[in-house]
């Protein structure tokens, strides 16, 4: 559940649900497994805003692992969540 921006070199392991960017790629933010940028809150829990799925960051000595809190790792999303539900310019429109 890694995503890698167009172009990106990647020359380390990356995390689950990292967002990585650039030459050589950084970790710049968090995507939940739908596609959309996780905003975590002070607490830790994030909610990805298309699908409602939960997610937990932990620091662990400066390096972060995030874990869906819904839907076990090795699960399959449930059949209502496999496809998205909203087109890209509904959820890239600005309010």
């Amino acid at each position: 559940y890694a995503f890698i921006a167009a172009g990106a070199v990647v020359t380390k392991d990356v995390p689950d649900y990292a967002l990585m960017s650039g030459v050589p790629a950084k970790q710049t933010g968090w995507m939940s497994r739908h596609g959309q940028k996780l905003e975590f809150a002070d607490d830790g829990t994030a909610v990805c805003p298309e699908s409602k799925f939960k997610y937990s960051l932990v620091d662990s000595g400066g390096v972060g692992t995030v874990r869906c809190l819904d839907v076990g790792e090795d699960e399959q999303l449930p059949a209502e969540h496999r496809v998205g539900t909203k087109s890209y310019r509904q959820w890239s429109k600005k309010d």
